[in-house]
């Protein structure tokens, strides 16, 4: 539903870039020289010259795919499922995907590394894995069938460096 949501603002914002600048036109100014220390100047604004026209226009763009991009990134980054593998030295990263499929990720147990404890995250505990650029997020109030072995294997700090 988030990258639906994603896709339909990012159709918004384009259509109202274009509208803007579509129907925007530039309009003579009734009192010559616009004052910034008056108050009322903000009234003498011609939204259809062209800097203030394509300032709305790259607005708007920048909006649309900056809500696009997050809309897509955060179900790639939100953890579905975390399993150790066989032998303790791998582990196994579920994410959703954009559109409702799912992303796998194999990796092993020394690059990954949790920024806080269960006990001390409110929420969701970062978890940030090598070679990787954001953060994934535990949900906490997820199933963590044996909290020791999470706590000793995967929710352990480690510099990554």
């Amino acid at each position: 539903m988030l990258s639906l949501f994603g896709v339909i603002q990012f159709v918004f914002w384009t259509y109202l870039a274009r509208f803007s600048y579509k129907t925007l036109r530039d309009t003579p100014s009734e009192g010559g020289e616009v004052k910034l220390t008056d108050i009322r100047s903000w009234k003498n604004i011609n939204l259809g010259s062209n800097m203030y026209r394509n300032g709305i226009v790259l607005l708007c763009m920048s909006v649309g795919y900056l809500v696009l991009f997050a809309a897509c990134m955060y179900p790639l980054r939100a953890v579905k499922e975390l399993w150790l593998l066989r032998g303790g030295q791998g582990v196994r990263v579920t994410t959703y995907a954009p559109f409702g499929k799912t992303h796998t990720l194999s990796t092993s147990i020394n690059r990954v590394s949790c920024l806080q404890t269960r006990v001390e995250s409110p929420t969701n505990i970062p978890m940030k894995v090598k070679g990787k650029w954001f953060f994934f997020l535990l949900d906490k109030r997820g199933n963590f069938y044996d909290t020791h072995l999470f706590d000793y294997s995967v929710g352990l700090y480690r510099n990554l460096k």
